[in-house]
Order: structure tokens, then C-alpha cells, then sequence
């Protein structure tokens, strides 16, 4: 369970933005963030509504004092399997699908510690409307939806959502250089390294601009379907999808700042390990295709 105790927020300039910090206590979030993390949380604005997989704030009415941060798994309308391989997630009319959960060390189960037979374990969960399954990304000590007694969180106990930790000096990123290898010849570009949870959550949000040539190369531990969003990005990107094998995969052209709820969520297709994202419409200037073959230089 984590504890997020409010911090006087008015003494911070992050005031003005509708930005709230909060400070995490507990395990219940790791390896996201730890006990001790300053994490700022976006007001709800009037209307907003909320993605799947969207880190949240928020407090039961019977005891408003008290808050948690939770990650949202299932949305309103959908039913929510956990079984002993996985979460599923889908509709009466979308067939229930395994969820995505690259957020998570591959050992992580959500499957309760508890339960004496694992093998064919399963919880259902039918989320009314208005309301959220919410799950702690560290899945063995975490009080949520599969233990609160009113399973589901309401859309006004929603006090925001996150959108940045406050990052010390050891959490800058490394740079480095990607070179792609197209028909036109090698296309190569000076990048920030995103390789932890911290850094990768964050990505290119508020950037006002992204010279030709630069940008971010995201990392992951292992090889997993992936599908990002444009919230808080303020410029247009392409989404190069790497496999293990340094090969594009995917190419999400020209995504689009994200300026209404729920945003759309951009998907790799198959499994990858890497994420190259650049200025949009570099890929089509540059002759960047699928199948090209993607060289990191440290």
C-alpha cells in the first residue's frame, strides 16, 4: 500500500500550472517509484477522462485524507480477468485480451500471494461506469482493486494524474547516437538514452521543440508488445518500433500532441525492445523504412 501524504503545494510554483506534488510512502508502486519519490500530479481538469495504464491520485470518500496511487488497468464498460498468466482486459463486443504490461519486471504476477491454487486462479471484475480497476505495479504489496471493498475507484475520488517525478541530478539521461541504415544512405541522430521506468514514463513531455537530428531512444529490459500515447507532448513525433535484432518493425508517423481524453494509444504491432522517437515527419524525409537496420553507438 503507499500512503501519499499532500504537500503544501502553494509554497511551489507548480501551483499555478493545476500541478500538485506528492510524496510517496510505501512499496506499493515499485519499481515505478520508490518511498521517498516527489511525484506531480495534473489536476483534473472539468470532462477530463483517463487512459488505461495512466498513473493516478486519489481517496475514498470515507476517508478523504488519505491517498494512493494506483495504475489504471481496467475503464468503464470493461471486464477484467486475472488470471494466473496475466491480466485480460476487453468488452462485451472486443474479445478479452491479454493486457501489455511493459511496464512491469517480467517475474511480477498478479495473481494474490495468497491464493492456494495458482495454476487455474482466476478474479472477475465488471467495472461500472464513471468508475476504474486500478492495479500497484508492484503486484505482491499492493492494496487495490482486487482487496478494496468497493473494488472499483469512482471518477470523483480522482484527485489527478501523474505527469513527473522530480528528477536529481543522478536521474539525467545519457546521450548517445543511433544510426539507421536506409535506401537514401545512413540516417543518424543525437540522442537522450530513456532506461529506467522514471525516464521512459516521462519521455518527451513538455519539449517545445525537437531539433532535425535529435531525439529520444527509449530501452526496455525485455522484448514486449508496446503502445505509447501523446499526453503532455507538445510537438508532433515519429514512433521508430526496434526489435532485439535492431530492426524496425513499426513506423507511427507524424503522432499528434494529445489534446483530448482518453488519448489515443500509438501500438509497436508485435514485440519490441527499442523505441526511436524524432521530429515528425523525419522518417518520410530521411527514407526511414520497416526493415531497416538500427545501430546504437554508446
Amino acid at each position: 500500500m503507499i500512503n501519499i501524504f499532500f504537500l503544501i503545494s502553494s509554497i511551489l510554483s507548480f501551483q499555478i500550472f493545476f500541478f500538485s506534488p506528492f510524496i510517496v510512502d510505501g512499496p506499493s508502486m515499485e519499481p515505478t517509484f520508490h518511498a521517498g519519490d516527489i511525484i506531480f500530479v495534473e489536476q483534473p481538469a472539468l470532462g477530463n477522462t483517463y487512459n488505461r495504464g495512466e498513473v493516478i491520485v486519489f481517496s475514498f470518500a470515507d476517508n478523504p485524507d488519505y491517498y494512493y496511487v494506483k495504475r489504471i488497468i481496467g475503464l468503464p464498460g470493461e471486464t477484467v480477468k486475472i488470471m494466473n498468466d496475466g491480466v485480460y482486459v476487453g468488452t462485451i463486443l472486443d474479445s478479452i485480451m491479454k493486457l501489455p504490461e511493459n511496464y512491469l519486471p517480467p517475474s511480477v504476477s498478479s495473481v494474490p500471494v495468497g491464493s492456494l491454487y495458482k495454476h487455474d486462479f482466476q478474479q472477475t471484475f465488471n467495472v461500472p461506469e464513471n468508475k476504474y480497476f486500478v492495479l500497484g505495479d508492484n503486484r505482491t504489496h499492493s492494496l487495490d482493486s482486487r482487496y478494496f471493498k468497493d473494488p472499483f475507484v469512482d471518477y470523483s475520488e480522482i484527485k489527478g494524474s501523474y505527469i513527473s517525478t522530480l528528477f536529481g541530478s543522478d536521474d539525467e539521461l545519457a546521450t548517445s547516437s543511433i544510426v539507421i541504415e536506409t535506401s537514401k544512405g545512413s540516417a543518424s541522430f543525437d540522442v537522450e538514452l530513456a532506461e529506467t521506468n522514471d525516464q521512459r514514463m516521462k519521455g518527451l513531455m513538455f519539449r517545445n521543440s525537437l531539433e532535425h537530428g535529435n531525439g529520444m531512444f527509449f530501452i526496455f529490459d525485455d522484448q514486449v508488445d508496446l503502445a505509447f500515447w501523446m499526453k503532455n507532448t507538445l510537438i508532433a513525433l515519429d514512433m521508430i518500433f526496434v526489435d532485439e535484432d535492431w530492426k524496425i518493425v513499426h513506423i507511427q508517423k507524424d503522432a499528434q500532441p494529445c489534446k483530448v481524453s482518453p488519448c489515443v494509444n500509438y501500438s509497436s504491432g508485435s514485440p519490441v525492445k527499442y523505441v526511436l522517437e524524432i521530429g515528425g515527419g523525419e522518417a518520410d524525409r530521411l527514407g526511414i523504412e520497416d526493415g531497416d537496420e538500427v545501430t546504437l553507438n554508446r
